[in-house]
């Protein structure tokens, strides 16, 4: 969590005072990932990742779901809507409220 908040200190430093943001992610879907990878499961923090020369990496993953990434922002004192597409996506724009 404390990355997650640092992260959005940082964004809120970015912004102006009026500025806007605008994500969009990837959900948890078996479907989603390639061939040779391998999802852990949706509560998972990071997964291997494989690039077309061969070499893996672990990277940082954390697939959030709509209703909790609002509850985790509005602790930030962000308002954001945030929507799901069917299988794949997570996207949502908000702001830093005053």
């Amino acid at each position: 969590m404390e990355k997650f908040k640092s992260f959005w200190i940082l964004i809120d430093s970015l912004l102006k005072p009026t500025g806007k943001v605008f994500f969009v992610d990837s959900r948890y879907d078996i479907t989603s990932t390639a061939k040779d990878h391998c999802l852990e499961g949706s509560d998972a923090t990071s997964v291997n990742r494989k690039l077309n020369n061969g070499r893996e990496f672990r990277i940082v993953k954390i697939f959030h779901e709509a209703k909790n990434l609002i509850k985790l922002l509005k602790e930030l004192n962000w308002k954001f809507d945030i929507y799901e597409t069917q299988n794949y996506f997570i996207y949502g724009s908000g702001h830093k409220k005053n």
